[in-house]
Parts: C-alpha cells; sequence; structure tokens
C-alpha cells in the first residue's frame, strides 16, 4: 500500500495538462541556452589565447626592447651622467667659492641683525612693563573691586529674594497643585480606566478569542483537505515526466 494519499482526479488532470503546456517548454528552452552558453564559452576561451600569445605578448616585447630599453639608455647617459658631472665639477667649486667670499658679509649681517633684534626686544619689554603697571593693574583693581560691589549688594540679595519666592510658590502653589493632579489621576484610572480595561478584556475572551480560533480551524482544514491534495497531485505529475 502506497502511504500518499489519493488525489481525486478533478485535481490530478488539471495540474498535469497546466504542467506540460508551461513547465515542459521552459525546461527545454533552458537546456539549449545550457548548451548554448557552454559552447560560447569554450570559443571564447580559445580567442583569449590566441590574442594573448599572438598580439599581446609580441607587442610587450617589441615595447620593452624597441622603445622603453633605449629611452632608459638615452636618458641615463645624455641627460643624467652630464647634469651630475656638470653639478660635481662645476657648480659645487662655484658655490664653494661664492660661500667663502662672501662670509665676511653675512658673518657682519648677522651681527647687525642679532643688534637690531636684541633692541627691539629690550623696547617691547618696556612697552610690557609700562602697560602692565599703569593700564592693566590698574583695571584689574577697578573690575575687582567693581565685581565685589555687584555680588555685595546686588546678586546676593537677588538671589535671597528669589529662593524665597520659589519657597512660597512651592508651598502655596506647587505642591497644592501636584496634590490635586495626583487625586484627579487616580480617580480617573479608578472609575474610567479600569473599567474600560476590563471591558477590553471581557470582549477579547469572548468575541475576539472565539473569531480567531474559528478562523484557525478554518485555515487547517483548507490546508489539509484543498491545499495539501493538490500539492501532492502537482509533485507527483512532476516527479512523472522526470522535472
Amino acid at each position: 500500500m502506497s502511504d500518499q494519499p489519493e488525489v481525486p482526479a478533478w485535481i490530478e488532470w488539471p495540474v498535469r495538462v497546466l504542467a506540460t503546456i508551461v513547465v515542459l517548454p521552459f525546461r527545454l528552452a533552458w537546456e539549449a541556452l545550457h548548451l548554448l552558453g557552454r559552447g560560447l564559452a569554450r570559443i571564447g576561451r580559445g580567442l583569449a589565447w590566441l590574442w594573448h600569445y599572438l598580439v599581446v605578448v609580441p607587442l610587450l616585447f617589441l615595447w620593452r626592447y624597441l622603445v622603453v630599453v633605449p629611452l632608459a639608455f638615452l636618458w641615463r647617459y645624455l641627460v643624467v651622467v652630464p647634469v651630475l658631472w656638470i653639478i660635481r665639477y662645476v657648480l659645487t667649486p662655484v658655490w664653494d667659492f661664492l660661500a667663502w667670499l662672501t662670509a665676511p658679509v653675512w658673518r657682519a649681517l648677522g651681527r647687525a641683525v642679532a643688534w637690531v633684534a636684541g633692541g627691539l626686544i629690550f623696547v617691547f619689554e618696556a612697552l610690557v612693563r609700562l602697560l602692565y603697571r599703569w593700564l592693566l593693574l590698574p583695571c584689574w583693581w577697578a573690575i575687582r573691586w567693581v565685581s565685589v560691589q555687584l555680588y555685595r549688594w546686588v546678586l546676593r540679595p537677588g538671589w535671597l529674594g528669589a529662593g524665597w519666592l520659589l519657597s512660597l510658590g512651592y508651598r502655596w502653589v506647587l505642591r497644592p497643585l501636584g496634590l490635586a493632579i495626583t487625586w484627579v489621576s487616580v480617580q480617573v484610572c479608578r472609575w474610567l480606566l479600569r473599567p474600560a480595561g476590563l471591558a477590553v478584556a471581557w470582549g477579547w475572551r469572548w468575541t475576539v478569542r472565539p473569531a480567531w480560533r474559528a478562523l484557525a480551524a478554518t485555515g487547517r482544514w483548507i490546508r489539509s483537505e484543498i491545499l495539501h491534495p493538490a500539492a501532492e497531485t502537482a509533485r507527483s505529475f512532476l516527479r512523472a515526466i522526470g522535472l
């Protein structure tokens, strides 16, 4: 005896006809495209091998030994070597002679620059001392005195007055308002939110849940009695035709 359930004939024959009309042409087209792709791949590999060894390799050989190597030789012995010889035997002696000739001038110029820089530094230090003693220090003492007086007669009394006002506001406004809001919230939760929640729970238990169970049972029946036999029939037919 077969373990598979017997499929009704009114489901089996339409599924076989549909598979023969739709699935089989696509399968044959896929096999033809597969064979064509394999043939094109082999031809492409052969053409690539011929291109590499008949065109690319000879061109690289000619480029290296007819262009790169001669140009490198000419650059080395017509440009680099003469320039290095000129730098070593012409420019270096000339530079050494000029340095020896102008050494006293550079030393005198360095001493003059150092003397001028020392004088400028001395003048700058004197200006900084005068500015600190007669401008910055008096300004600092004036700002300090103004800050102390401002804190003593404005900021400290204002801070104390603001603290007193905040204390009165908390005692006679914020605390009673918070108590009132708390009492209202408790009453709303007790007489409105809790009964509404109980009503929603009752509706879910006696209305939504039975409807959901009925829909689930209907879905299971459709899957076991209609969809599953149709799927088994389709798989049996596809296995029978070798797909």
